[in-house]
């Protein structure tokens, strides 16, 4: 279905289509002038059809694997920066985390051999 109007400025006619029949025509275009031309096409390389004596597609060029090896070494160095980061922190959580234990177990002694209240009251006066 396509909407055709035919509109005149300054002497020249446009057609305005729908975008939907624009696009058909253009693709039954394309397809048409396509329609024959696979049969044409050679995918070998250089017209050859012997496939063993051409070389291995998967060769990468020298700059490729220059580039590909410093890429891993730059990768292998921020990998060991953030091991030291991360362990550096681990490091530094845990001597916090032996900080509040030393700093705050006599606070939970004091509660065990008194009342809780007291340990309300002792805690309000030490901040």
């Amino acid at each position: 279905m396509r909407n055709m109007t035919t509109r005149s400025r300054l002497g020249v006619h446009y057609s305005k289509m729908s975008a939907d029949g624009a696009l058909h025509e253009f693709l039954a275009r394309e397809k048409e002038e396509l329609r024959g031309l696979e049969d044409d096409l050679d995918l070998t390389p250089n017209g050859e059809n012997n496939v063993a004596e051409h070389l291995q597609v998967d060769e990468e060029p020298e700059c490729i694997k220059r580039w590909a090896i410093s890429f891993k070494k730059r990768i292998e160095v921020k990998d060991d920066a953030e091991r030291k980061s991360m362990s550096m922190l681990e490091e530094q959580g845990l001597k916090v985390i032996s900080n509040v234990y030393f700093v705050y177990t006599p606070f939970f002694i004091y509660a065990v051999a008194h009342d809780s209240k007291s340990l309300l009251h002792f805690g309000q006066n030490s901040c």
